[in-house]
């Protein structure tokens, strides 16, 4: 009897501690997906999900399309106990985190993905005895409007209106372009959001820059680039001051002829031509070629509020100039010089870098020679009667001659024009030319009958012409 009471007491023994051992053990239900169970999810469809005591974490796995910004909608429906979202690379490395306490929702930052790989996401908890964790989250994706690189960068054409955004923290786009002229061409950047943005014009290593500006929060504002080349490839860089909406555009400059010597514009002998310093920083090039003469007047006319200067080069100096005027606002001025024949020449129209649009015109003519330029040439005159002339620079010699029938003295006198200058001239006993006196506005001399007197005319101001009338009378 003793015994069966003792087999009794050691069932009941085993039976108790065996209730007692199942008592303590936590729930069997499964986990809501290990790492390795990941349940697939696919973008913009909401996954709901709840873990108990015991259980710690869910899993699912998302495979990327397009590269693009990916972010965790996240909310957590439980009473009282918070839970956290992360998107990971894999088990072991986090690219974001929230964590959502109990009837609250947050979004995770969003985070550029590579296309076509896998991610994860993992919701985390600590359920208790009396409540679960329950969750509810919808993976999202924005694809970016532009590349963050320049070799990734979105083609844009010129002149045209390009929306954009920022869809993340850290965000930067890229645009191209590709110039048509050579010019300064003007970024307009309109900034919507509540910070500062900067946009910028910049070369394929993002490391050159030709220009940009800053919008504070909600303007609009403009800046001009540097001389861009033509026909070449630039990139244009947004930085991020906020997550948001912004548009720019690229405006090009137009131009009536080239910036260089080589693209310069056609002048045609003898015509009026018109140009215009388009864009601030905008220089004209014009070119033309002289006929046998070697006497040229040109008129260049600022019809502008602002002063222009002309630079005159020719084809073997075309970076040394040989003469330089300027023109002030609204004015016209005339500059004479003596060319080589059958030669080309170039003239460079500009103005301060402040100023644009301003108009002008440039005539090129031919001088006529009214008087030979060598004495060999000269001019025979009459006592008493005026000659009138004009000497164009320091290459225009006008040549006059006279032989008086009587021996005696004679006056010479001129209208004296400022720059002209007056030479009289006799042939030595070798038959070479020499110098026996310069006038000063009038002069007497006494002369020896049937002796040939020479009388030169000329400048000794190399761009400007001067009018001029004398005469010779018997004292």
């Amino acid at each position: 009897m003793k015994q069966k009471v003792n087999l009794i007491r050691k069932g009941l023994m085993v039976l108790l501690t065996a209730i007692m051992i199942v008592g303590c053990m936590p729930s069997l239900t499964t986990y809501a997906g290990t790492f390795l169970e990941a349940e697939a999810l696919t973008v913009g469809t909401q996954a709901t999900g709840s873990f108990s005591y015991g259980e710690k974490e869910a899993w699912y796995s998302f495979t990327t399309g397009e590269e693009a910004y990916y972010y965790v909608s996240a909310s957590n429906p439980s009473v009282s106990k918070s839970c956290t979202f992360s998107l990971r690379e894999n088990a072991s490395k986090s690219i974001t985190a929230v964590t959502v306490s109990a009837g609250m929702q947050k979004d995770t930052a969003m985070k550029k993905l590579k296309a076509n790989s896998t991610y994860y996401i993992k919701v985390s908890g600590t359920p208790s005895k009396t409540e679960d964790v329950q969750y509810a989250f919808t993976l999202n994706a924005i694809l970016d409007d532009a590349g963050n690189t320049p070799e990734t960068a979105l083609p844009i054409a010129t002149n045209t209106v390009v929306k954009g955004s920022h869809e993340a923290s850290g965000d930067v786009d890229f645009y191209s372009f590709t110039t048509g002229i050579e010019g300064v061409y003007t970024l307009e950047f309109k900034n919507s959001t509540s910070r500062n943005k900067s946009i910028s014009i910049c070369d394929a290593s993002d490391k050159k820059s030709f220009g940009g500006v800053t919008a504070t929060a909600g303007t609009t504002k403009q800046c001009e680039s540097k001389m861009l080349e033509a026909n070449t490839t630039y990139y244009i860089r947004v930085s991020q001051g906020e997550v948001g909406a912004y548009e720019f555009r690229i405006i090009c400059p137009t131009d009536d002829c080239g910036n260089k010597a080589e693209q310069a514009g056609e002048l045609t002998l003898g015509e009026k031509t018109s140009g215009l310093i388009d864009y601030k920083k905008d220089v004209d090039y014009w070119t033309f070629t002289t006929g046998e003469e070697t006497d040229y007047k040109i008129t260049v006319e600022n019809s502008s509020n602002a002063a222009l200067t002309v630079r005159f080069f020719d084809a073997a100096k075309i970076k040394q100039r040989f003469h330089y005027t300027g023109i002030s606002k609204n004015s016209k001025k005339e500059t004479y010089l003596s060319l080589k024949p059958s030669t080309k020449y170039y003239l460079e129209v500009s103005a301060n870098y402040r100023y644009d649009n301003l108009a002008y015109a440039i005539k090129v003519e031919k001088v006529a020679d009214d008087y030979k330029d060598e004495w060999t040439g000269a001019k025979a005159i009459e006592l008493n009667k005026i000659y009138n002339g004009k000497v164009a620079n320091t290459a225009d010699n006008d040549w006059f001659k006279f032989t008086p029938s009587k021996e005696g003295k004679y006056e010479f006198s001129y209208n004296k024009s400022t720059g002209v200058r007056f030479d009289i001239y006799t042939l030595d006993k070798d038959g070479n030319i020499k110098n026996i006196s310069r006038l000063n506005k009038k002069k007497t001399l006494t002369l020896n009958s049937k002796e040939t007197y020479y009388i030169r005319l000329y400048t000794k101001t190399a761009w400007k012409a001067y009018d001029y009338g004398f005469k010779v009378i018997k004292k």
